[in-house]
């Protein structure tokens, strides 16, 4: 890094990530001219005595830059990005000068729970662990004190490997579906960026992949490091499984039963799987069984993740807003069984395929389902194409407060209403903690009103 000194240097976006790229920049090159841009000039305001251009033509003119750092939220493909004499990123300024040991998590659903899993993993047996990216804070804000014995966990988005140069030195890739579109353009674009988290990775490194999801497998195969299948049986090599209702491990050649999964505090087969994934990391780590248990058991479940709201009026209710796919539903809907009476789904059509949930919905035992544009009607049609004689009711709301109080008139006493999207909030709501944040006061606050 000790290149730019003197450069100027366009931070491209004011978001979080922007700000801990300037925040660290300016402390240790005070003397490189920094412009931070954004098309929100609202991001803007609160940099005083500093460069900002915000705007119609807020990239323009790039080539009059030494460097452009590129914040996750801005695409890559932007035409003015051509002009551009060098581009990075805040990711690849935290990878080149990380004191520290790296593992790194991607996917397209459970990166957080499972780099969440991870982090309190180690921190049973290591002093100064820290967990970064989309989960914590930004990377580059958390280097403080950090010496070649900290351990970053880091959860790494398609966005943030879009033009990513280095590896972490452990890598876990997830179960990998459509997603983003809007803004890859296509699946293989998509695939491609995550890709690049093991391109760089060495002999010495470690590949920790989902065997029966085909693009986690042959990103997996891809790597030059020891490769390990997740939630796979083995006994030459560190592996941890499902098997009869347990996670099992198996290390120094012997299998063992590590703990009963119906006493994880996160539900469903997907999130056992995630354990299995962070478990894999502890064993290459060194963690001992009993210590990676006890961090299992004491783990707190995430917000807005299949997240048990409570029981009013006899109704159990349950937020899943981040699920913005249709295989997160899917997966939900499997958690919590034949108990879910009451769906509320749809959202922004990112021009995901929603055959596959529609087949499901057809075949599940559901009484009613409440839909929010764009993607509900697109829900109801994949449905009734499956069962043109379905008896599911549905209704096409307009608020979360609607949605809601049509949830407390038609879901039966003892049953469950599940929130679970299978899409994007953007068209209603400002992301999906907001979406789920309403759901939650909506629930508890129409909870005392007469039906």
């Amino acid at each position: 890094m000790s290149e730019i000194k003197g450069h100027q240097i366009l931070i491209a976006g004011g978001g979080r990530e922007g700000q801990c790229v300037l925040s660290y920049l300016s402390d240790q090159f005070p003397d490189v001219k920094i412009t931070v841009a954004d098309n929100d000039p609202g991001k803007l305001s609160g940099l005083k005595d500093l460069k900002t251009r915000s705007g119609l033509h807020w990239l323009d003119d790039l080539d009059i830059y030494d460097t452009v750092v590129r914040s996750p939220g801005v695409s890559p493909h932007l035409v003015q990005f051509k002009k551009a004499k060098h581009i990075t990123s805040a990711t690849n300024i935290f990878f080149a000068i990380c004191p520290g040991q790296i593992i790194g998590a991607t996917g397209t659903k459970g990166k957080s729970t499972t780099s969440s899993l991870i982090y309190r993993i180690l921190k049973t047996t290591y002093e100064d662990v820290r967990l970064v990216g989309n989960i914590g804070s930004p990377a580059l804000c958390n280097l403080k004190g950090a010496t070649d014995r900290t351990i970053f966990v880091m959860e790494l988005s398609s966005y943030q490997l879009q033009d990513f140069r280095y590896s972490p030195h452990i890598a876990v890739i997830l179960p990998i579906f459509e997603e983003h579109l809007n803004y890859h353009g296509n699946q293989k674009y998509y695939v491609d960026a995550k890709s690049k988290i093991v391109l760089k990775q060495k002999s010495s490194d470690y590949v920790i992949f989902y065997q029966k999801n085909g693009f986690s497998r042959d990103i997996g195969e891809s790597s030059p490091g020891l490769k390990l299948p997740y939630a796979h049986k083995s006994q030459n090599q560190p592996a941890a499984w499902l098997e009869s209702g347990f996670i099992w491990i198996s290390a120094d050649a012997k299998s063992q039963k590590l703990i009963q999964m119906s006493n994880l505090p996160i539900i469903g087969i997907a999130n056992a799987e995630n354990a299995a994934a962070a478990i894999l990391v502890g064993l290459v780590m060194g963690v001992s069984p009993p210590q990676i248990r006890k961090a299992l058991m004491s783990f707190q479940p995430l917000e807005h993740r299949l997240e048990y709201v409570g029981d009013f009026n006899g109704i159990n209710f349950y937020n899943d807003s981040l699920a913005t796919i249709p295989e997160a539903t899917m997966h939900a809907l499997k958690a919590l069984g034949d108990s879910v009476a009451t769906l509320i789904a749809g959202g922004y059509d990112r021009g995901l395929n929603m055959d596959l949930l529609g087949k499901k919905l057809a075949d599940y035992h559901i009484q009613t389902i409440i839909l929010f544009p764009d993607t509900g009607v697109k829900i109801e049609k994949a449905i009734k194409t499956i069962n043109p004689k379905s008896t599911i009711k549905f209704f096409n709301v307009k608020s979360m407060d609607e949605a809601v109080r049509l949830a407390y008139q038609e879901t039966p006493k003892g049953k469950i209403c599940l929130l679970s999207p299978a899409a994007a909030s953007f068209n209603m709501f400002c992301d999906y903690a907001d979406r789920g944040n309403q759901f939650k006061t909506l629930v508890a606050d129409l909870s005392s009103q007469p039906a």
